[in-house]
């Protein structure tokens, strides 16, 4: 089954098929996963990955936001910090402008720190969304396994 990103210009995804997307897109752990998986003969490494998606999603605490076909789920770690996680489904041109459309989202909701762990395919997608937002007091650092943007002026 060939999944391919959607264009949010021409088609609005469900957070549902934004999950489908993502998880054929995301070769790598889906097919670690299955390696890891007692049960899962049979099953294809999407599958697999998708299930743990929406299991993932069944936690209360945590807060999503999707903007156009890209899905970001912010775990809280403390007030205002919280680990970011991104499910894809719209094409790589249009990230940028999801990703930083969230950040003016996340920081009207009250988040003041993102960590999100780098990923090869978006790290320069999250440089280029941070160019594109304008918040006084931002921050941008990329280590060498996590990127960390600060949203804005701290807030107490």
């Amino acid at each position: 089954m060939n999944v391919t990103l959607v264009d949010s210009k021409k088609k609005k995804l469900q957070p549902g098929d934004v999950l489908i997307v993502a998880a054929h897109q995301n070769k790598v752990p889906a097919n670690e996963m299955k390696a890891q998986s007692k049960k899962s003969d049979g099953i294809s490494p999407a599958k697999l990955l998708y299930t743990a998606y929406v299991q993932e999603m069944q936690n209360p605490s945590l807060i999503r936001i999707q903007e156009n076909n890209t899905l970001f789920v912010i775990h809280p770690v403390k007030e205002r910090v919280g680990v970011l996680r991104m499910f894809n489904g719209d094409t790589l041109n249009n990230l940028p402008k999801n990703i930083a459309t969230f950040f003016e989202s996340a920081y009207k909701i009250g988040a003041d720190i993102l960590l999100y762990p780098v990923d090869s395919n978006t790290s320069s997608a999250f440089k280029q969304a941070f160019d594109m937002y304008q918040k006084e007091g931002k921050e941008f650092s990329s280590k060498t396994d996590m990127i960390i943007v600060v949203l804005g002026k701290q807030r107490s």
